[in-house]
């Protein structure tokens, strides 16, 4: 890890599993439901359009990305937890990467049309969560989207973690960063009626 960069609690996690994800409180073998309802809205085909998955964990939402036809890129901070995702998916095309959120390559700047980033700011401590989203806005080329799905906490509670939940002000720092405000969903999760999620749609004019 770079010293400027918070810790790797990822990596311990993932290499004490398998392609069963065991162990891996989030790991649920199978895409966000709510990625895939609003793809079936928003981008039910991907055309070749480029996407990037960011922190892929176990890869199940860079995998349906890819089979919509997308053109698929997807990292993550822990080596075995992309290891896994080449295990679990041999015969997908997705270029699978070990990378740090703030250790980019240059060359991911602004070039994906599709940005998802599925739970992975709520994983920073409170410090590092604006850079993170800066950094992540960073990625959306002219005229892409970002999709963002969070946990949000309740209103009036510090953020504990982690995770360390978010509020949904604290998401303006996707549009501090360059992006518009597309599309803001709060919904309660499901099983779990005290506690909401939220998914917000960014774009780049």
């Amino acid at each position: 890890m770079k010293p400027d960069a918070p810790e790797n609690w990822f990596e311990d996690i993932y290499a004490d599993t398998d392609s069963s994800g065991k162990g891996v409180p989030w790991a649920k073998l199978v895409a966000a439901p709510l990625l895939v309802k609003w793809l079936d809205r928003r981008h039910p085909r991907g055309d070749g359009a480029t996407a990037l998955v960011v922190g892929c964990g176990l890869g199940d939402d860079a995998a349906e990305l890819a089979r919509r036809g997308f053109a698929v890129t997807a990292f993550d901070v822990a080596e075995s937890a992309i290891a896994l995702c080449r295990q679990r998916y041999p015969d997908l095309v997705i270029d699978w990467q070990v990378s740090e959120l703030f250790d980019m390559p240059a060359a991911w700047s602004g070039a994906f049309d599709l940005v998802v980033e599925h739970r992975t700011v709520q994983s920073l401590p409170p410090d590092w969560q604006t850079r993170g989203m800066a950094a992540i806005a960073d990625l959306v080329a002219t005229a892409g989207t970002l999709l963002v799905i969070a946990d949000l906490r309740a209103e009036g509670a510090a953020p504990e973690g982690p995770p360390w939940r978010l509020r949904p002000e604290e998401l303006s720092a996707f549009t501090t960063a360059g992006l518009d405000e597309r599309e803001i969903v709060i919904s309660k999760v499901r099983h779990e009626p005290d506690r909401q999620r939220i998914v917000a749609a960014y774009g780049r004019d």
